[in-house]
């Protein structure tokens, strides 16, 4: 489905760590209940005596355990580990068609001396060899299988990326030396490794690609990221749009920039070729002072003809003030910004929407987006390009210095094409400047067409339908058909469940034009199921079939914590953990430390509830579904052993609609359980609420009897 539509997918792979709990004979491997891994595949779950053999022993004869949560570190200088590793690459590559696979923790520079008494003293280069034994067999392997598949690596290391394709940005790593190495390899930022106080910092400064984390953390409920307000979304807008200039430039650090202004920090990217002559220098203002300047060199790419400001705001002119092979430009007051320094560019063009899942026989369009930022206005030409019968046809234009415009592109795939074909597709650019209206103009690229820019567009050749199942409401699912071929298309549907719930109507037939979509709803009394289910939606019309799922479920499971959350640490640990994944304890319970858990006494209601313990390096996220345009009232008993922290709270839509805060109190009593009400009305969208439990760095935090309802709700 996911190459269908002409998506990528990669595959992840913890390298360094294991939870021993998760071993062959186990009830879980992680979330999962081993009852619904098909069983010819639960033999390549490993059994209990594998762990040990590959852990890292400590002195004390215990495994090592870097974190508050159960799992353990494994020995990487074990070839049976890193065979378990290259085998699991394989299978993803081979048998599940993976794009790329992504190793977490792998180059973020950490080493493990290993004691294990079954065999010799392993050393820390010992474990930094294995390491890199695996990463470098498995991408020398996977290629063998799939010439195009992609590595990633968490951190920026500049020993283990010589075998990445990409990297995770850690705040653990000198980035400097890492940029200086590979200065043209795709970087990710990655907020949570490291302080996040200094993340956005470094990911402005040194990354070129920025992920959602960042961004995202400008509208999640963790009060914790509230310092990131509001510059992580605006320094996503401006990164959206420097990315063009900047993902095709060279990283120069520091190295050219000959002045900066006290509280100002700066950094270099540089072009330098034919076509291509400027800088991209992304500026900090860290005290966010007005009158500040930064100076250049423009020793090679220069002089500057045209000079832009870009903030979150957009994109403006800029005066600077050139002296030999030195610019000067103003530094704005704001805290993040970027400026770009041109002598000659291609415009800036950005796949904003471009799809990469085409019908055969269909055509599709999508928007480009084109910056100028030469002096002079630039006629540019636009074309998809393909192999035989595939492309669109050139569209040309004419922008103004410093205009951006979003351009429509339009491309077919044949009739006869086969359905999940790969195809890759070239979005090409020319362009030409515009002599100039009122004097000659004397520099490279007057008059002369350049030679064709190309993005490369991995598409695939899809089938004419296109089948999505969400739900619509308390007791409604929709069905929702969308034609992607040139002619009209009919057929019929079914619907079903795997639990004796009846859908109305559960089949039928249905038309729909070429390039239209048609609804079809179905109603489901969702009120009485006890936990999450599929709905299921095949699909049938030409011969085709296509298939769509939703996963439904009781709009609001209300909280006792009567269940255990023994051997799922780590989830609560990093804010995602479900009621419905939790179990009954299966064993005795060990020192959890700071991370939260349940506990068996002192409970409001019933046997548990839940304990956060003093600073806890996390609040609890927890999901549940409300109905849309309904009144809610909530209750929820908390108490405290510290007068500060804690409390709880919903959110949705990136905190459009929330609840109001619940626990919060000038004079909260210590050590007793107090019961907090709240209500509010959701808004028409987004039924996919958060709830979030708070931590406290004053003391532990305990909660229980948590209660969601239509109207008031029972006293707990």
């Amino acid at each position: 489905m996911v190459h269908e539509l002409g998506a990528h997918t990669n595959y992840y792979i913890q390298g360094h760590l294991y939870n021993p709990a998760y071993h062959r004979g186990n009830t879980h491997v992680g979330n999962m209940p081993t009852k619904y891994i098909p069983e010819q595949d639960r033999k390549l779950i490993p059994d209990k005596d594998f762990f040990r053999r590959v852990s890292i022993i400590e002195p004390n004869g215990t495994s090592l355990q870097p974190y508050a949560y159960e799992e353990q570190t494994t020995d990487s200088a074990k070839k049976e580990w890193q065979d378990f590793l290259i085998d699991w690459t394989m299978r993803f590559i081979r048998d599940y068609h993976a794009d790329g696979v992504y190793y977490d923790g792998f180059a973020i520079g950490s080493a493990y001396p290993s004691i294990n008494y079954d065999s010799d003293r392993s050393t820390t280069g010992d474990w930094g060899r294995g390491s890199l034994r695996t990463v470098r067999t498995a991408k020398e392997e996977g290629r063998k299988i799939n010439p195009d598949v992609v590595f990633g690596l968490e951190g920026c290391s500049d020993v283990y990326q010589q075998y990445g394709d990409w990297g995770l940005m850690s705040c653990q790593n000198a980035m400097e030396m890492f940029r200086y190495t590979f200065p043209d390899l795709i970087v990710i930022g990655g907020a949570a490794n490291g302080d996040p106080k200094t993340a956005l910092e470094q990911v402005y400064m040194n990354a070129y690609r920025m992920n959602d984390m960042l961004h995202l953390s400008d509208t999640k409920a963790y009060r914790a990221y509230d310092f990131l307000r509001p510059w992580a979304a605006r320094v996503a807008k401006i990164r959206q749009t420097i990315n063009p200039f900047l993902l095709r430039a060279r990283f120069m650090d520091t190295v050219g920039v000959l002045h900066r202004d006290e509280g100002v920090d700066a950094r270099l990217m540089v072009r330098n070729d034919d076509q291509n002559k400027g800088a991209l220098v992304l500026l900090h203002n860290k005290t966010e002072a007005a009158e500040r300047s930064v100076t250049v060199s423009t020793k090679g790419w220069g002089p500057v003809r045209a000079a832009w400001l870009v903030t979150h705001e957009g994109v403006t002119a800029l005066a600077g003030t050139s002296k030999g092979e030195r610019f000067t430009f103003p530094v704005p007051a704001d805290k993040y910004s970027a400026v770009l320094l041109i002598n000659c560019s291609e415009p800036l063009i950005d796949k904003r929407e471009v799809p990469l899942g085409i019908a055969p026989g269909a055509t599709v369009q999508g928007n480009v987006a084109v910056l100028n930022v030469n002096p002079e206005p630039v006629t540019v030409v636009l074309c998809v390009t393909g192999p035989k019968g595939f492309g669109g046809k050139p569209i040309r234009f004419t922008t103004e210095p410093g205009a951006s415009r979003i351009a429509e592109v339009a491309h077919s795939a044949p009739a006869n094409a086969r359905v999940m074909q790969r195809v890759d597709l070239l979005l090409t650019a020319s362009f030409e400047v515009v002599p100039s209206r009122v004097a000659p103009i004397h520099h490279p690229t007057s008059h002369t067409v350049h030679p064709t820019v190309d993005w490369l567009l991995p598409a695939r050749v899809v089938g004419p339908l296109d089948a999505r199942l969400a739900r619509s409401g308390d007791c409604q699912v929709t069905l929702t058909i969308h034609n992607r071929s040139p002619l009209p298309i009919s057929g019929k549907y079914e619907l079903k469940m795997k639990s004796a719930l009846t859908l109305s109507p559960a089949r039928g037939l249905f038309s729909v034009h070429s390039g239209e979509t048609t609804s079809i709803p179905a109603a489901v009394d969702l009120t009485s199921l006890q936990d999450f289910e599929n709905v299921i939606a095949e699909v049938t019309a030409a011969g085709v079939t296509a298939e769509a799922y939703c996963c439904v479920g009781p709009y609001v499971m209300n909280a006792d914590f009567e269940l255990a959350s023994f051997g799922l640490g780590r989830d609560l640990a990093d804010g995602g953990f479900y009621d419905h994944y939790l179990r009954k304890a299966n064993g005795n319970a060990k020192d959890l430390g700071p991370v939260p858990h349940i506990v068996w006494n002192g409970a409001y209601s019933g046997q548990g509830c839940l304990r956060i313990p003093q600073g806890s390096p996390a609040h609890i996220a927890w999901n549940a579904w409300l109905v849309p345009n309904k009144r809610y009232r909530i209750s929820i008993a908390i108490k405290r052993t510290a007068a500060k922290g804690g409390g709880f709270q919903m959110s949705a839509a990136g905190d459009i609609c929330q609840s109001p805060f619940l626990g919060a109190t000038q004079q909260p009593k210590l050590n007793e359980w107090e019961v907090f009400f709240g209500e509010f009305t959701t808004g028409a969208e987004a039924p996919h609420w958060q709830t979030t439990f708070h931590s406290s760095a004053d003391g532990d935090i305990f909660y229980d009897a948590l209660r969601i309802e239509e109207g008031a709700p029972q006293a707990p």
